[in-house]
């Protein structure tokens, strides 16, 4: 029953992994699903009124935590954040990973807290390979922008001075395959098994090892074999329970029958 069982989980894990591609992308987007913070708050972020002068990017919205900046006269800096994960059966050494981003004034970009760059037009997407800095779980992209206050002497409203930030992300790494080989056949794969070898229809634990205090099926049988060969007296392949007692008179040296006192 237990090896059934591991056979079963066994096989489970096979058809699952064999469903995953070995290729997998993740791309990520400025929207209104990008979170920003405010005070000790993370808030969905708004897509912006978006100046003739920004530059776009296919799939990204410019963002910001207002659709026109509320107080063009003051100088206001906001965090973003984005977030993905990479799967604990990706190969890391497969992981590539770019970030694409601008702003209107300057954004500065991290990735799980280091610094990966800045850029301070809003004409141009500035480009910064990240893949030095992915982590296997949960990942976190942080951009700082800042809209500078208005300048001295000009006109000082939202469209004059607008605020907002774009970005997009693309992450790709592929999937380790899954070797499932059972040289020992006792329902753990070798990659798991940490006792190879073990007889051949053992109970094994989940690491693959035998049970102790357990039997192999070929020990349990010659013991029942062994039990009949003295235990059956009248040869129907059973024991039962005169039989038994008897069996148990002749291996305790009692000779005599018992007497009720």
């Amino acid at each position: 029953m237990i090896k059934k069982i591991l056979s079963i989980s066994l096989l489970s894990y096979i058809l699952f992994f064999s469903s995953i591609s070995s290729a997998e992308e993740i791309s990520i987007h400025s929207n209104a699903y990008t979170m920003y913070k405010k005070g000790n708050t993370w808030l969905n972020a708004i897509e912006s009124w978006v100046s003739q002068h920004w530059i776009s990017l296919e799939g990204s919205k410019w963002i910001w935590s207002s659709y026109k900046t509320l107080t063009p006269e003051l100088e206001e800096t906001y965090i973003f954040r984005a977030q993905f994960s990479i799967p604990i059966n990706a190969n890391i050494e497969t992981i590539q990973a770019i970030v694409d981003f601008a702003a209107d004034n300057i954004v500065k970009v991290y990735c799980n807290d280091n610094y990966i760059g800045e850029n301070d037009k809003h004409s141009e997407i500035k480009s910064v390979e990240i893949h030095n800095y992915v982590n296997i779980g949960e990942n976190n992209l942080l951009f700082e922008v800042t809209n500078y206050a208005c300048m001295q002497g000009g006109i000082c409203d939202s469209d004059h001075n607008p605020s907002g930030l774009l970005f997009k992300s693309l992450i790709s790494y592929d999937t380790n395959s899954c070797n499932y080989d059972d040289s020992d056949s006792d329902g753990v794969i070798d990659v798991w098994d940490m006792c190879s070898n073990t007889p051949q229809h053992s109970y094994v634990d989940k690491v693959g090892c035998q049970i102790s205090g357990l039997y192999t099926e070929e020990q349990m049988n010659e013991m029942v074999q062994s039990i009949l060969s003295w235990g059956d007296l009248n040869n129907d392949n059973k024991i039962g329970l005169i039989e038994a007692i008897k069996a148990l008179r002749v291996t305790s040296d009692v000779t005599e029958p018992a007497v009720k006192k």
